[in-house]
């Protein structure tokens, strides 16, 4: 062993050694002090890492729960404001009950009041819990808790939110139906008043001598109605006995009572009345005027007059002083031809539009040198003796005019006149009355032995006549005419889409359209005939387009108020142009998205066409009754709410769509290669979708009749099942919130049990490790002493 006075091996060993412990002792007093396994990243990176992840979730979710508590207190204020309109709607029925009672005596009136009031103070509560229509509540609401897992962020968030859908949860008056589709007439005069005692009262109305010469029936105003199942062309004419009507409480009266006996079916479009109970009452504005109004609990609704009285008594009177009804008078004049009737034709004329269900067709049979005028008296014969065509409103003269006194737009078609006496065109006779894809020359034909211009006149879809000119040689036979008609076809690019080939077969030439374009043909020439059977005319005597249609005041219908249709937010409906699709390859798809009421969605897409097989495109009436009838025979609940109407805007007849649903949408498909507009809707609107939107506040059931209170108490029983299903949703989301609470509340006590588990201080073992630091520290100094003591000893070896 040797001895060093340079360097104390044994010191520097104690010395590292107190520095170990004196770490060892402040980490263990840093543990006990904060009570942290873990204080800063050195202790275990690993470990802090993870106990931070345990620690942020907690936080999380610890404020997730607050939400959620949050999200139930407002569940348990729209619960206890359901509770108390469920007592309202007790008081309601009680209110209804005793008005509808045949024995009662008292003032109905007195009954309605309180019942309106109670309505209005059921809106006012639903709007203070936030469930009313478009309320604050009333839609699908997230509450995010935290503590989800996922691949994604996205995945993450949603895993961690819980979905409460009240959509379907509101419970105002509109909801409840208790408050349902009034149509009422938004722009009837300020001095019109049904209670007046003079000017348009209902005596006035009802007798008013002009009013009488326009019902088909004596005595018997006719309102029509238009809903879902009867709807447009199938829509209801409803006969009202006018006679001991005098006022306006006896005009309601009658005017229910016709409503009830038409609705009279289980089947059809009876029953489809009788279901959207549809009841008249009279609206009384702020100003003290008096106007009719049809009201319905569950049914967007459209109605027409029907002759000039029920157009008085929608408000169309003359003046505030006159009791004459507007006029509704849509007529079609023929042009003047000058030109008579050779041979002994028969001449067809087919009535499109004006709501007909189909075109209708009538034969008038020519004889030689018959004038226009005395083919209008053989016209108005046959028109008289169609008891459709006569209750749709049709008449005619002698002269050169077709009416409709309903005020609906229509067309005249006519075949088979050669001349074009009548003054609608000369158009030729084929194998269908009325448009065709295939027509054959009537005879055959070697070389014709006058040459000139042989013009073909094509028409589609009631449109104008399109040109089609052809030079001829008295030498051309049948094949060289086909062959430069052809040509002249390639020439015309509005013909483009037509497909429409001429060819030769059995010597006759034959005109055909390969994609089934529908057409009317009229032929005429300054030389021969080529075998087509008409008269040597040097000009087209007309299509559709030179009958010029002229609109009285159309047809006068009421804008509902609380019902759905496809408008602006601001409430503007946003009506749909129409235009006729002319060629097979045209097509127009509506497709129509709706929820119902638990949210779910409903899609129905309607294809129009106007081809060889399918004509539901060619007249905007036609196109309205297959979206109607495609709708209720889809055998869809939801989609059988909505129903396609006909509105007059700025003098044009356009389209729209009307439900009580209050989420539908209605998307117009394009087709690019088409001009604008097509078919339906205009350029902006072809392929976008169109949402509803509220139009009007709607009218509360009104129990002053014994009839109203008896639908009132119907619409209460299905209020009462309405606010069970609105208080079930708020009653799951209650659930659904506090079944949510709980696991965060699991989750909030793992996450922080696994957060302890990795950084909390175990005491027990950091107090012992304090006692063993302590002991060490002394042991290591008392050591590090000695060592220091230990070079003296050479101090020994030197004195001696």
């Amino acid at each position: 062993m040797s001895f060093s006075i340079q360097t104390n091996a044994n010191s520097l060993i104690a010395q590292e050694n107190l520095r170990v412990n004196s770490n060892f002792q402040s980490q263990t007093i840093r543990r006990l002090t904060s009570g942290y396994r873990i204080n800063q990243s050195g202790d275990d990176a690993a470990g802090l890492a993870v106990a931070n992840k345990f620690r942020s979730d907690t936080a999380e979710l610890t404020q997730g729960v607050r939400n959620a508590n949050d999200g139930v207190s407002q569940l348990q204020i729209a619960d206890g404001g359901m509770s108390n309109i469920s007592k309202m709607l007790d008081r309601l029925k009680t209110l209804a009950a005793q008005s509808g009672s045949a024995t009662f005596t008292g003032d109905r009136n007195v009954l309605n009041s309180e019942f309106s009031t109670l309505v209005g103070e059921i809106d006012r509560q639903a709007q203070s819990i936030g469930l009313n229509t478009g309320g604050n509540f009333a839609k699908s609401l997230s509450v995010y808790l935290g503590g989800g897992t996922g691949a994604t962020n996205a995945a993450l968030i949603a895993n961690g939110t819980v979905t409460m859908d009240l959509s379907a949860a509101t419970v105002d008056a509109q909801s409840l139906s208790l408050k349902g589709v009034q149509a009422v007439n938004s722009s009837v005069t300020s001095g019109f008043n049904l209670a007046s005692s003079a000017g348009n009262s209902v005596q006035n109305i009802v007798t008013n001598g002009n009013n009488l010469l326009s019902l088909a029936t004596p005595n018997t105003t006719v309102f029509k109605f238009m809903g879902p199942g009867f709807s447009d062309a199938n829509g209801i004419a409803v006969g009202v006995n006018v006679s001991g009507v005098a006022d306006s409480t006896s005009l309601v009266n009658a005017i229910n009572a016709a409503i009830q006996s038409a609705g009279n079916g289980s089947t059809g479009t009876a029953a489809a009345l009788k279901a959207a109970n549809i009841t008249a009452s009279i609206s009384t504005s702020s100003a003290g005027v008096q106007t009719l109004a049809f009201n319905s609990p569950n049914s967007a609704f459209q109605v027409e007059a029907g002759d000039l009285m029920s157009n008085a008594l929608l408000g169309n009177t003359v003046s505030s002083t006159n009791a004459q009804g507007n006029a509704m008078t849509y007529t079609v004049t023929a042009t003047s031809s000058g030109v008579a009737v050779t041979g002994t034709p028969t001449i067809n004329v087919r009535i499109v539009g004006a709501s007909l269900s189909s075109p209708v067709d009538l034969t008038v049979s020519g004889a030689a040198n018959d004038t226009q005028g005395s083919l209008f008296v053989k016209l108005q014969a046959a028109l008289s003796a169609n008891s459709t065509l006569v209750a749709a409103g049709f008449t005619t003269d002698s002269a050169s005019i077709v009416k409709n006194t309903k005020g609906e737009a229509f067309r005249v078609e006519v075949t088979g006149d050669a001349n074009g006496t009548m003054g609608f065109g000369a158009f030729l006779t084929g194998a269908a009355n009325g448009d065709y894809s295939t027509y054959t020359a009537a005879s055959t034909i070697g070389t014709d032995t006058t040459a000139g211009n042989l013009d073909f006149n094509f028409s589609f879809a009631g449109a104008g006549a399109n040109r089609v000119r052809v030079a001829v040689l008295a030498t051309d036979t049948a094949t060289t005419v086909a062959t430069n008609l052809n040509a002249a076809l390639a020439a015309d690019s509005t013909l483009d889409n037509t497909d429409i080939q001429a060819t030769v077969v059995g010597g006759k030439i034959k005109l055909s359209s390969a994609s089934g374009t529908m057409f009317r043909l009229a032929v005429t020439s300054s030389g021969g005939s080529w075998g087509f059977d008409t008269a040597a005319v040097t000009t087209a005597q007309g299509g559709y387009g030179t009958a010029a249609a002229t609109a009285g005041l159309s047809f006068s219908s009421y804008t509902p108020n609380g019902v759905y249709e496809v408008a602006t937010s601001g409430g503007v409906a946003t009506n749909l142009a129409w235009a006729n699709l002319r060629f097979a390859g045209d097509t127009q798809s509506v497709t129509i998205n709706a929820d119902d009421a638990t949210g779910g969605t409903h899609m129905k897409t309607i294809t129009l066409t106007n081809n060889s097989t399918t004509q539901n495109g060619n007249d905007i009436n036609a196109a309205i009754k297959a979206i109607n009838t495609a709708l209720q025979t889809s055998n869809d609940s939801t989609l059988q709410k909505i129903v396609a109407v006909k509105v007059l805007d700025s003098g044009a007849e356009k389209i729209n769509f009307v439900s009580t649903l209050p989420k539908f949408s209605v998307a117009l498909g394009t087709d690019a290669g088409l001009p604008s507009p097509i078919g339906m809707g205009t350029a902006a609107q072809q392929g976008t979708s169109m949402a509803a939107y509220q139009v009007g506040s709607g009218s509360a059931l009104d129990i002053s009749t014994q009839l109203g209170a008896s639908t009132a108490v119907t619409a209460i029983t299905s209020a009462v099942r309405a606010l069970g299903v609105a208080q079930a949703a708020v009653g799951k989301s209650q659930n659904q919130l506090g079944y949510a609470i709980g696991l965060a509340q699991s989750q909030i006590s793992s996450f922080s049990s696994a957060e302890s588990q990795l950084r909390d201080a175990d005491i027990a073992a950091e107090a012992a490790n304090l006692t063993k630091a302590s002991v060490l520290q002394q042991a290591t100094m008392a050591a590090m002493a000695q060592a220091n003591t230990a070079p003296q000893a050479v101090l020994t070896l030197l004195r001696t």
